[in-house]
């Protein structure tokens, strides 16, 4: 087995530190868009802050280090990680008592490690790193280390380290055990290190906490370091104050965190001996190429959305964790680090960027590196998928295949096996494909016409999607054309880090649809692929939903009361922004939408995932489809191909019946077609 996959298969064997994981963020995810509500400008200030920062940055260090030394303070400027550990050590007295807060680049940097090495004791402060420090584990997550810990795994240690055989289980129980704990240590400690959020040119450093322990750390002993990178730096006080608003308001769904320190000097804010140690290591020769990855403002937001770091934890990433951590990675340490720490894990759902305070486009990236790295892992497989994919000739061999198997019964037969990766089996449907060059009248009055997108694998697959598709825009009034040559939109090779063929497909698409007519996507993924690319089809493409619903439908010829559960696909969601569109739809002709309380967004498909890493893939789908039928609904539907195979496969490995439509499936039917 690869190193990548016993790396997957490991993390998702921990079923105990997933649910900590779940239960630690949900209640983060549910209170962060209230708090938004009342900041509604704080992404686009949050990400003009740091693209005007990294725009200028080398002058901005050289303007920070300056009025740091005006205003006191110590400043080295560490090339390297190794130049920074080495300045920390030769300045901290022998066999110090050292207290940190958290700084995710002191533990990068493998600093506390060196300390304690070379005899000096290092306690962490943080409650979640103190945690972590007692369990001998490393960090799980940038804001809250120990997530991923467990209540009674925590109440042990505590009882067994602190030597309190009668600490309580509650969450107040630990806390007040482990200040009684901590409090002598900090009072008794000469050497404290912390990092930063911010660091201003004017020459202020700015943290945020929650627990009051930075207060501390950076005030009561004589000799304190901060560990900050280089690209902290912000252009004033006023931008790094709201970088740690927003780091409040992403992270935890807080207004600010409940203290904020500014350091503007030694011996006021902070102990009579302050060093800060402005650490490079790569960075500005990587912010140089491709700065966006260090807008990051270190707030885990991205982190709490991410469906694969809610089934991997800290195993998502190496140094640094989830799909951001990764892309430092790549750019700091290079490709194959990065291949090894899980650059081909994200799944592109585009969660994070909403979730983002710089709105940094974490999958758009992770496509561009993945395509200019030498080393490309699953390369043969993806070779093959693809060479299918760019010609409808082979790929409808192969959907004449998989449908032969599926007759034989030996899908089913597959699925049922035993819930394992193997059991993902797309089984086509029975219509075959719309004819190249077809076009289906208007009927009941002509509104106009459209054009309707075959793709590749709605088109050998799917085409019954297509036919009712047609069959609902004809009976609204529009005629439907279908293109003379077919071609994929792209998609998939950007997914997967072959971005070669791109030019040619756009080109081909851009020729297949003459004229000025809307096209319209019943494919979330074909249709986020082309809103997202720049080209004389971008501001043509619909989706299905979004037109209907500007458009207003007809009455429908039967309404139908029916339960229906809809998963609404990562890239209508969240590439899209389309929230409800189709769920507005199935509405209007009578459905009733049953409740759906999702853990995280994505099914697990996103393009050649399924066939990349089948076991976390098929993770994500039995998932999906416990939460689809939770609410015992008469039929689920979806507006995606990728999502349709896995949630039918989901389901089936629940020995469920029920059916997994596309919606537009259950509006043909109110409007007299065949039941789905």
């Amino acid at each position: 087995m690869p190193e990548l996959d016993q790396k997957v298969a490991q993390a998702l064997s921990d079923m105990s530190a997933r649910e900590a994981r779940r239960d630690g963020t949900r209640g983060i995810r549910e209170r962060v868009p209230a708090a938004l509500e009342r900041y509604p400008e704080i992404q686009s200030r949050v990400r003009a802050i740091k693209e005007r920062a990294l725009a200028r940055l080398p002058e901005l260090v050289n303007e920070a280090e300056n009025h740091l030394l005006a205003h006191g303070f110590h400043v080295f400027r560490a090339d390297d990680a190794e130049a920074a550990r080495q300045y920390v050590l030769s300045h901290t007295p022998p066999e110090s008592l050292i207290i940190k807060s958290k700084s995710n680049l002191a533990k990068e940097m493998h600093l506390p490690e060196a300390l304690e090495a070379h005899g000096h004791r290092l306690v962490e402060t943080d409650l979640g790193d103190h945690i972590n420090q007692l369990l001998g584990r490393r960090s799980g997550h940038v804001l809250m280390p120990a997530l991923g810990v467990d209540i009674p795994t925590i109440q042990h240690v505590f009882r067994e380290r602190f030597d309190e055989p009668e600490i309580g289980p509650e969450p107040t129980d630990l806390v007040q055990a482990a200040r009684r704990h901590l409090r002598p240590l900090l009072e008794s400690a000469t050497v404290s290190v912390s990092g930063a959020n911010a660091v201003t040119a004017a020459g202020e450093i700015v943290l945020m906490e929650n627990e009051g322990n930075i207060r501390a750390v950076t005030s009561l002993p004589s000799i304190h370091f901060v560990i900050v990178g280089v690209h902290k730096v912000v252009e004033t006080l006023e931008e790094g104050l709201a970088v740690v608003q927003a780091a409040s308001l992403y992270g935890i769904g807080q207004d600010l965190g409940n203290y904020c320190t500014i350091l503007a000097g030694p011996g006021r804010d902070a102990g009579p001996e302050v060093h800060v140690v402005l650490v490079d290591d790569g960075r500005l020769k990587a912010i140089a190429q491709e700065p966006e990855p260090f807008y990051c403002i270190n707030c885990g937001s991205c982190l709490n959305v991410c469906p694969v770091y809610a089934e991997m934890g800290e195993s998502y990433g190496g140094e640094r964790l989830g799909g951001i951590g990764i892309m430092q990675t790549f750019l700091l340490d290079g490709a194959e680090q990065a291949t090894a720490d899980g650059l081909d894990l994200c799944l592109g759902c585009q969660r994070c960027i909403p979730a983002c305070p710089s709105a940094i486009d974490t999958p758009g990236i992770t496509n561009r590196l993945k395509a200019s790295r030498a080393i490309k892992p699953h390369a043969a497989m993806r070779r093959r998928f693809l060479r299918l994919v760019l010609s409808r000739g082979e790929l409808t061999l192969a959907r004449a295949v998989f449908r032969t198997s599926a007759q034989l019964g030996i899908s089913r037969r597959w699925h049922r096996r035993g819930q394992r990766a193997e059991d993902f089996i797309p089984v086509p449907d029975r219509t075959r494909p719309i004819p190249a060059g077809a076009s289906f009248p208007a009927i009941h009055g002509a509104r106009g016409t459209v054009w309707l997108y075959p793709g590749c694998v709605m088109d050998a697959w799917y085409a019954g999607i297509h036919e009712a598709t047609i069959a609902v825009l004809m009976q609204n009034g529009f005629t439907v054309r279908i293109p003379a040559t077919k071609t994929c939109c792209g998609a998939l090779h950007a997914h997967a880090g072959e971005p070669d063929p791109l030019p040619e497909l756009l080109a081909k698409n851009a020729a297949a649809f003459p004229g000025e007519d809307p096209i319209i996507m019943n494919s979330a993924g074909c249709g986020a692929f082309l809103k997202q690319h720049e080209g004389p089809l971008q501001a043509r493409v619909r989706d299905l939903s979004e037109f209907l619903l500007e458009a207003g439908l007809k009455p429908p010829s039967r309404p139908i009361h029916r339960r229906v559960a809809y998963h609404n696909p990562c890239h209508l969601r969240f590439a899209q922004g389309i929230h409800d569109a189709p769920q507005a739809l199935l509405q209007a002709v009578g459905y009733a939408l049953v409740p759906v309380d999702e853990r995280e967004a994505c099914c697990g498909s996103a393009g050649t995932y399924n066939l990349e890493f089948p076991t976390l893939a098929w993770r994500l789908a039995r998932e999906k489809a416990e939460d689809l039928t939770q609410g015992q609904p008469d039929v689920i539907a979806t507006a995606n191909p990728g999502c349709l195979m896995q949630i039918r496969a989901g389901v089936e490995s629940l020995d469920g019946q029920m059916a997994v439509v596309h919606w537009v499936e259950l509006l043909r039917e109110a409007y007299g077609g065949v039941r789905s």
